[in-house]
């Protein structure tokens, strides 16, 4: 019988494995696991450390920095989350009279059409529009509208269109 040498990793395994750990990270992060991150990606740092000291195999290298792609992605949507509250400027439940251009296809429903709309400035930020069925609207239309911007009525509603990144 003979022993075989472990193989280096090929270009296209280091790319999934590097993006299965990244999207690992922003999956514990969207589900609000922050502290435990940490806690998950420096044990597995450390494990990994170990077994590449006491068994000196290369592989565990590489498993010991993918597990610090579990950082990068927490961090990356992190950030990005802070970003899109940041940049978000509107005002809710004030009448107000304000201006956009429709991002999406209007759908029709019942007696109403629902579209987003990414407000002109002042007000930043892409909101979800109920309207009447007439006049129908269409993508790329800049409208100005009269109304009251309301919060979502549910928190997990609110989580959906911010996924949506829709204020």
């Amino acid at each position: 019988a003979t022993i075989e040498k472990p193989r280096a990793p090929i270009k296209y395994d280091i790319f999934f494995f590097s993006a299965l750990f990244f999207l690992s990270g922003v999956l514990l992060a969207s589900l609000n696991l922050k502290f435990w991150i940490l806690v998950i990606a420096l044990f597995m740092t450390i494990t990994f450390l170990f077994l590449r000291v006491v068994l000196k195999n290369r592989c565990y290298t590489w498993l010991m920095v993918l597990s610090l792609f579990i950082l990068i992605g927490s961090l990356y949507f992190t950030w990005d989350d802070l970003r899109f509250r940041n940049d978000t400027n509107i005002v809710f439940d004030q009448r107000l009279e304000f201006k956009g251009v429709i991002v999406t296809n209007p759908t029709f429903k019942n007696n109403s059409q629902e579209f987003f709309l990414k407000l002109v400035p002042p007000p930043e930020g892409n909101i979800l529009v109920r309207a009447q069925p007439y006049p129908k609207f269409s993508y790329g239309d800049e409208i100005l509208l009269k109304g009251v911007i309301k919060k979502p009525f549910s928190d997990s509603y609110a989580h959906y269109l911010e996924k949506e990144r829709i204020s």
